[in-house]
């Protein structure tokens, strides 16, 4: 089979030697996350469906939700490196500026209290961010942040109701409506794992509030800084979720449309360079060779040889064994000649009809001749019968050889024709044979 891929100077398709090649795609960023394999009719059905229903809860099918989680973290890594330190820089700005704000305050009882709660909640997001840092420990994700985040939210919602100043009550609330907000909305985390965070925390409070009895939890308080908050929170995290997933789905559609066009596109440009027989580069891809080897030679001072074949009486062997017997014959002789030329360079068509092609850059008269004797061997030894022939029993090919040196004004027109004249010579001579034509 011949081969074909794009170069990056025409962008024209070139030949090769083992088969079809897929030429440089451009691949969408989707297919960075779906692997190209999911993309099945079997899974696009799935979607369309899952789109079509709507719904309040979209649910996105087994075989892409690790892909959809891909998708919703495409950027983590750029996230945590650059949103991290500012993290990290607020809470402790917050903190700072907190305890500078309230210090005379803090000098009683509540002062270590506030201080311990500051050090926990710091040491707690420091921690979970250096565990996420690490690449490989990012496939666990959600499951490192839970830990500090439960922690950090019932710390800020049991504080109040041990600390005595008001005012600084009021502040952890905030804080803790705050917590809430950045765990829901900002972590990245899915639906499902924001909700159990929250309810974790919550439950947690209020089962301190129950066995710890220096806890004294406001409830008021407790309902307008944590339990709305967080409502209002995961109602978001829902709505970004849900337009998540209509993202991803309309990304997996066009991801799926686009293997198909290009898919399409290779197969057109098969079609148009191939021999749909033979599988062999056709007439209009050869012809492109030869004016790219031809003016390549030019520029280089090398040489460009051809041979140009014919099936002796091929129409006789029509006649006698059908057409369809013709084909496969066709085929047979072309898997045989191209098994005879050896170089990835080297380029295998047919011609038209029954006549086949070989281009060789850089090969002159002698390596030229050494190829026509193996392509004449290897069809004598398959003995395909032919008992219309004149010249044996079986099928043979008489065969032109042509070498030449391109000139400053000449075209590949002379090569051509000086491969059509030896290959004349050829069956003048009384074919099976090879011939070859002098500079």
């Amino acid at each position: 089979m011949c081969e074909w891929h794009f170069t990056h100077s025409d962008r024209t398709m070139r030949p090769g030697r083992n088969g079809m090649r897929r030429g440089r795609r451009m691949e969408s960023p989707m297919l960075k996350t779906v692997p190209p394999e999911l993309l099945t009719e079997s899974v696009i059905r799935d979607v369309e469906s899952v789109i079509a229903r709507g719904g309040l809860f979209q649910r996105v099918p087994e075989i892409l939700r690790a892909s959809f989680q891909a998708y919703r973290h495409r950027d983590l890594n750029r996230y945590i490196k650059l949103g991290s330190p500012f993290l990290m820089a607020m809470i402790l700005g917050i903190i700072a500026l907190t305890t500078l704000l309230q210090w005379q305050a803090l000098q009683s009882r509540d002062s270590a209290l506030w201080l311990g709660g500051c050090a926990m909640v710091a040491g707690s997001v420091l921690v979970g961010i250096l565990a996420v840092i690490p690449t490989r420990t990012q496939h666990y994700y959600s499951a490192i942040v839970s830990v500090p985040a439960v922690l950090v939210i019932v710390k800020l919602a049991v504080m109040p109701g041990l600390l005595t100043i008001p005012e600084l009550a009021v502040l952890e609330s905030y804080f803790c409506s705050l917590a809430i907000i950045v765990v829901v909305l900002a972590l990245k985390l899915s639906l499902r794992d924001a909700t159990l965070i929250i309810v974790t925390s919550l439950t947690a409070v209020v089962l301190i509030h129950w066995l710890v009895s220096p806890v004294n939890i406001d409830w008021p308080r407790f309902a307008y800084y944590c339990v709305f908050v967080a409502l209002v929170c995961l109602f978001i995290a829902w709505q970004n979720e849900e337009r998540e997933k209509r993202a991803f789905f309309q990304s997996v559609m066009i991801a799926y449309n686009a293997a198909l066009n290009d898919e399409l596109t290779q197969r057109l440009a098969v079609q148009a360079n191939q021999d749909p027989l033979t599988g062999l580069a056709n007439r209009r891809a050869l012809d492109r060779e030869l004016a790219l080897e031809w003016e390549r030679a030019r520029r280089e001072g090398d040489t460009v040889a051809l041979l140009y074949i014919d099936v002796d009486y091929f129409k006789s062997y029509n006649d006698r064994y059908g057409h369809s017997a013709g084909d496969e014959c066709l085929v047979s002789l072309a898997r045989g000649i191209e098994g005879s030329v050896h170089r990835p360079a080297d380029t295998v068509s047919r011609w038209g009809g029954e006549e086949f092609a070989v281009l060789m850059p850089g090969v002159d008269h002698a390596g030229a001749r050494v190829v026509a004797d193996r392509v004449l061997t290897s069809i004598d030894a398959l003995a395909i019968p032919h008992d219309a022939s004149s010249v044996s029993r079986h099928v043979t090919l008489s065969i032109g050889v042509a070498c030449l040196t391109p000139g400053r004004v000449d075209g590949v027109d002379r090569l051509i024709a000086a491969a059509d004249t030896a290959l004349y010579k050829a069956k003048s001579a009384g074919r099976h044979q090879i011939a070859v034509q002098a500079s």
